[in-house]
């Protein structure tokens, strides 16, 4: 299954040729609803043809849309779906990707690809950590959406036996020999399930191994900023907490029946945590534009924005990826002309001008069904 990355998003990026043709369809796994899958694709196709008609030959746009054409009867294809399904086509590109959103259903075509849908699907492609906290076992995870593999752990204790095997202080021979001297009976002081004494040595060892598990952790993570969800009890989450130093240790945590979570149970999960954690990412996004609206470092007109995302002067692009704004950039006049209806060889200006803020390292917030300011569907903090 294809599934589409973050280093996907650079091949599309850097295309620019008409026609560029970018398709979108939901798509179902199971039940009556998979055979309309092909379907949909096939009235995409065959709208995409009409719309091309006037511009080229039959036989041009056979050429052109074969490879769309080629998976409408091949049955391996349309068994390895997911949510949804994109594909994008010109005379020298051609790749479609399975993703894990359900998208609207769409055609599109222009200079550059439409790539605007995939801006929620990047946050699916996000790495992220788990750290399994466990006294006979620690583990850490390393998954993104459609994927979780363990990461070796390095100078760290496996287990807090290992971290007690050769731990033979002169307080532990204290409380398990018979001093010379004494009788046999007189060293039982500190022996016995529950004994204050026990509990508090077991405890400090607990605290001990936690504490160099979090130093070890965060050496292994330096520099790093993929988000870590601990998953353990609260108290040795709460021990952890306490010593470890990375940034980007996510406040809460998995506190399940461990024993009882497998890999994907612990990915299902943390997912829900990250949920919350990128849905945050994109309130900041509006609360720190809300802080300096009004001012020379925002702008909502896309006649200033677009320029500046093209000349590399945006911080941070807020934009509604369920609207569109048809039109023209001239790149050297740097002019913007706002259509009413999207002809060939116009673009979306919302989808350039998030390409042209993504290709200079941008920032790029979608939002969906929010109004940033008044009515507008695209806001910019720039950079200066």
């Amino acid at each position: 299954m294809k599934t589409f990355t973050s280093n996907d998003l650079e091949s599309l990026l850097e295309h620019k040729e008409y026609p560029s043709i970018s398709i979108y369809l939901p798509t179902h796994i199971t039940g009556s609803d998979i055979r309309q899958n092909s379907i949909r694709l096939k009235n995409l196709l065959n709208n995409c043809r009409d719309r091309l008609e006037s511009e080229y030959k039959q036989k041009e746009i056979s050429v052109l849309l074969k490879p769309g054409f080629e998976h409408l009867n091949n049955s391996l294809f349309w068994k390895q779906q997911s949510k949804g399904l994109a594909l994008f086509i010109s005379t020298s590109f051609s790749r479609y990707f399975h993703l894990p959103l359900m998208p609207d259903e769409e055609l599109y075509l222009g200079n550059f690809f439409y790539i605007l849908p995939l801006i929620p699907v990047l946050i699916k492609d996000r790495t992220y950590y788990i750290l399994l906290l466990r006294q006979k076992g620690i583990k850490l995870l390393q998954a993104a959406f459609n994927n979780i593999n363990e990461v070796p752990l390095h100078n760290i204790p496996k287990n807090i036996d290992e971290l007690l095997q050769f731990d033979v202080t002169e307080e532990h021979l204290q409380m398990h020999t018979t001093p010379l001297g004494k009788s046999a009976g007189s060293n039982a002081l500190f022996h016995g399930q529950g004994n204050i004494a026990d509990n508090t040595y077991r405890k400090k060892n607990i605290q001990r191994y936690f504490k160099e598990v979090a130093k070890g952790v965060d050496k292994q993570l330096q520099g790093q900023t993929v988000p870590l969800i601990l998953a353990g009890v609260d108290y040795e989450q709460v021990i952890f907490r306490q010593y470890s130093s990375y940034r980007h240790l996510l406040k809460e945590g998995i506190t399940s029946e461990l024993g009882q979570l497998d890999n994907e149970q612990l990915q299902h999960h943390a997912w829900n945590i990250l949920q919350s954690y990128f849905d945050k990412n994109i309130e900041d996004c509006l609360a720190r534009y809300r802080n300096l609206v009004n001012t020379k470092m925002t702008s909502t007109n896309i006649k200033e924005i677009l320029p500046a995302a093209y000349t590399g002067r945006i911080d941070t692009l807020i934009v509604d990826i369920n609207k569109h704004v048809p039109g023209k950039f001239e790149t050297q006049s740097r002019q913007v002309n706002i259509h009413q209806n999207n002809e060939n060889g116009e673009e979306d200006l919302l989808n350039l001008a998030a390409i042209y803020s993504l290709k200079n390292d941008a920032k790029v917030c979608a939002i969906t069904d929010k109004e940033v300011s008044g009515n507008n569907s695209l806001a910019a903090i720039f950079r200066y």
